[in-house]
């Protein structure tokens, strides 16, 4: 359970402390655990643009992983540019640069057939190493990164991750299907036309009335026709507008 009786300004200091207590041996914090962990995905690039994760956000350090399907993205490509970031975003321009380096020899071969094995792995001291290595040519490279002034800050995180959070649920509104939105705004349309039309409920609006409701509905119908293909967000917020607009109208046909 979240310890809330400490002030958040003073947890830093707390936190510092016990560390250093530990380190010198102290007895007085035997029951006391501090887990360091990675603050931020870390990953690299592919296809140029995507960031493919290898060890993410709030995992544990020490750790080491190792991915053996690493490959070329063009055919006979003996050089490869390993670039490596950190951040929690789908794509590289949205996340901080790390380091780069590059891995020479690799099997001149088509795309995709090349196997490189890449090793990260953070140490206690929240270093980074990374190694790459061709299963056939066996060359290789190692590099380490540290901490440096171009790392992002707590506040440059927090932004990030909201960003991302926002990008996810875009592309998640953009990729919905949206068929059922546009049935069910196609048959609001055409019960409404019909209903303002029908003889039975003539006394309880005026001829305003009526043709204001027909108006909004040949819209929003020739709306459909303009925006084929919108998403599915788009036609729930066309249908409740629709809704809104004709609510007063409606609720006097009883």
């Amino acid at each position: 359970q979240l310890n809330r009786t400490i002030n958040p300004d003073e947890a830093v200091a707390y936190g510092a402390a016990i560390k250093a207590a530990m380190l010198s041996g102290g007895n007085s914090i035997d029951e006391v655990s501090l887990t360091d962990v990675i603050p931020h995905s870390i990953g690299m690039m592919s296809n140029g643009k995507d960031m493919i994760t290898f060890l993410k956000r709030n995992t544990k350090i020490p750790v080491n992983v190792v991915q053996n399907h690493w490959t070329t993205e063009e055919d006979f490509q003996t050089d490869g540019d390993m670039a490596v970031y950190e951040g929690e975003n789908d794509l590289v321009k949205n996340n901080n640069l790390l380091g780069h380096f590059q891995l020479s020899n690799i099997e001149r071969a088509r795309k995709g057939i090349p196997k490189i094995t890449i090793s990260f792995s953070v140490d206690s001291n929240g270093i980074l190493k990374l190694s790459a290595m061709d299963t056939k040519t066996k060359s290789s490279k190692n590099v380490t990164i540290t901490a440096y002034k171009g790392r992002l800050s707590m506040d440059q995180i927090r932004r990030k991750m909201a960003e991302a959070k926002q990008f996810e649920d875009d592309y998640a509104d953009h990729n919905a299907d949206p068929t059922e939105s546009i049935q069910l705004l196609e048959l609001y349309c055409l019960s409404l036309k019909l209903l303002v039309g029908s003889r039975s409920v003539r006394d309880n609006v005026t001829e305003d009335e009526r043709e204001y409701v027909i108006l909004l509905c040949n819209e929003t119908i020739k709306w459909m026709e303009e925006h084929d293909g919108s998403t599915k967000k788009k036609y729930d917020q066309m249908l409740h507008n629709l809704k809104t607009n004709c609510w007063p109208i409606v609720l006097q046909l009883g």
